[in-house]
């Protein structure tokens, strides 16, 4: 009995102050440490482990109270997400379908601003040809106008050009330079009209480069030495009649017109303006004034005598630069002589070094030749190595480009898993609303879920009786625990006879005998404390797995589902 007690003792107070893993050796000095203790510290130990074994229960118990909410949070949790999953589809389709509305708004309002530009542009295009056509007709007034004009003056000029002579032609042709500038058309639209004979004014030539008209008046060079360029228009029609009139001065220029059919407007003005550059690219020449020209006359007069003067002394600069080279080359000849007989000695002392230098140039050459084939080694075997990298990298690339071409179809695959899965949620939106109207049918099996509920309780109230054993239990165990106490003193006495009679190695033996039987009685009493746990647990479970196989019914849901 006595030995009972001892490992009993020993059990607990292996459990209490150390852990399940220690191994023996570590056992050994808290049995040393027991059998020293008195029988009040074995009390105070005792109640500290009575005290423990309540915690540990309580523990329990709110561990499966924890459980339960823990259950019940997880299927309200489930069922939360699945309800916000569905508000959320149904809220994206609807934003959706308004982003898709604006969209169509915004189209509609793009195609009408395209409308009214493209009918501002179609008003624009006909006024445009409208404003052409008026001014083709004012043109076209312009033109009819100052055909009239040339016939009214064509009977005037016709007699005072009858009235000129030959003899005076040049005065004839400065007199009338401003009241030709009408006819000039005339004459142009009517080449087949020939001068008659023996009239001052010859047969008027047409001009080469492509104009229908041609000159009237005496070409003289105005003040910055420029022809003036005068286009055929309007103004020149209109300015002729007042050049009838006026006084035929010497401030005369030639005055050309142009033939509006054959060139256009802009033509006519790019080829004044390239004129223009030219003359600039040029110079723009000196005032030339009578004594000027009166001094180069007379210099063209004295040009003969001073041109057998200018031959002459050229002659005599040539045969005195001819002398003076003579010269020269002699006196380099009588250098040279000096010059060779050093420059031979330079030569051969150049010669001898260069040779010295050729010499070394060849080994440092054959050296680098060495080093060169070297290096071609090298770089053979680098490139060798960069073809081989550029192989295995085509080799990569060409992979790389199916796994490309294999996550492309993968894309296009997931899109089509995409319209697949917006069918689904369609057909899921009319399952919920077929849900909801099954909800009517649900209350009815509220009752079956109350009874259910009963079932719990009962199950709970079991579940109190057995709790009430285990109680039973415990106090069973202060009972042995009682006994102990009294067996320890009966173990005292023991210990102390076993200390005078064995020595010390048996002693060992014998309190690892004890040991091993205090293990054991241990491991029976955990067997049964797991057991009880067990049963305690499969009550528990029990309760639950009704409440999961009620959810879980088949065309039935939980009361509180069918309420959110």
């Amino acid at each position: 009995m006595t030995e009972e007690t001892s490992n009993e003792i020993e059990h607990e107070l292996s459990g209490i102050e150390t852990s399940p893993t220690m191994s023996g050796k570590l056992k050994k000095p808290l049995l040393n440490q027991i059998t020293k203790m008195d029988p009040v510290d074995l009390r105070h130990l005792v109640a500290n482990m009575q005290a423990r074994l309540d915690q540990v229960e309580d523990m329990n118990v709110d561990l499966r109270v924890q459980l339960a909410n823990a259950i019940e949070e997880h299927d309200t949790l489930k069922k939360s997400t699945v309800q916000q999953q569905q508000e959320g589809t149904e809220t994206e389709l609807k934003h959706i379908y308004d982003q898709l509305l604006y969209k169509d708004t915004r189209i509609m309002e793009l195609n009408q601003t395209i409308m009214d530009r493209e009918r501002r542009i179609i008003d624009l295009q006909e006024a445009f040809s409208e404003q052409g056509q008026v001014a083709r007709s004012k043109q076209l007034a312009v033109s009819l106008l100052g055909k009239r004009l040339q016939e009214l003056d064509a009977p005037r000029e016709r007699r005072d050009i009858g009235t000129e002579t030959d003899d005076d032609s040049s005065a004839g042709t400065r007199a009338t330079a401003r009241r030709q500038a009408p006819r000039t058309t005339a004459n142009a639209r009517s080449p087949q009209r020939n001068a008659s004979p023996g009239r001052a004014i010859p047969q008027l030539l047409r001009m080469e480069d492509g104009c229908s008209s041609y000159t009237t008046t005496d070409t003289l060079m105005d003040i910055a030495g420029v022809e003036s360029v005068v286009p055929f228009s309007t103004s020149a029609l209109s300015m002729a009649p007042r050049k009838k009139f006026g006084t035929g001065g010497g401030n005369r220029k030639k005055v050309t017109f142009f033939d509006t059919d054959g060139t256009s407007i802009e033509q006519q003005r790019r080829n004044h303006q390239h004129v223009d550059g030219m003359v600039r690219r040029i110079g723009t020449p000196p005032p030339v004034d009578d004594q000027q020209l009166k001094s180069a006359m007379s210099a063209k007069s004295v040009a003969g005598a001073d041109y057998e003067e200018l031959l002459a002394e050229n002659d005599q600069l040539r045969r005195i630069i001819s002398e003076m080279e003579q010269q020269q080359l002699e006196l380099n000849g009588k250098r040279s002589n000096e010059d060779t007989m050093i420059s031979s000695t330079l030569i051969l002392k150049a010669k001898a070094a260069a040779q010295v230098k050729i010499h070394e140039l060849e080994a440092l050459l054959a050296q680098k030749q060495l080093c060169s084939e070297a290096e071609r080694s090298e770089l053979q075997a680098a490139i060798d190595q960069l073809n081989a990298s550029r192989e295995w990298a085509l080799e990569e690339n060409a992979k790389l480009l199916s796994q490309l071409e294999a996550s492309r179809q993968k894309c296009d695959d997931l899109h089509g898993e995409l319209d697949a899965s917006l069918e689904t949620s369609a057909s899921f939106r009319r399952r919920l609303d077929d849900n909801a109207a099954r909800m009517e049918a649900l209350y009815a099996e509220m009752h079956q879920s109350r009874a259910q509920t009963q079932q719990a309780l009962d199950d709970k109230n079991i579940m109190g009786a057995e709790v009430e054993r285990l109680k039973d239990a415990i106090f069973a165990q202060d009972e042995f625990i009682g006994m102990l106490e009294g067996d320890l003193l009966v173990y005292e006495a023991h210990v102390g006879i076993l200390r005078d009679s064995l020595g010390a190695t048996k002693k060992e033996e014998r309190q690892h005998i004890k040991s091993k039987a205090f293990t054991a009685k241990l491991n029976a009493l955990e067997m049964e404390k797991r057991e009880i746990a067990k049963r305690n647990n499969e009550c528990v479970v029990t309760g639950v797995n009704r409440k999961e196989a009620f959810r879980n019914a088949p065309g039935k849901e939980c009361p509180v589902s069918s309420r959110v």
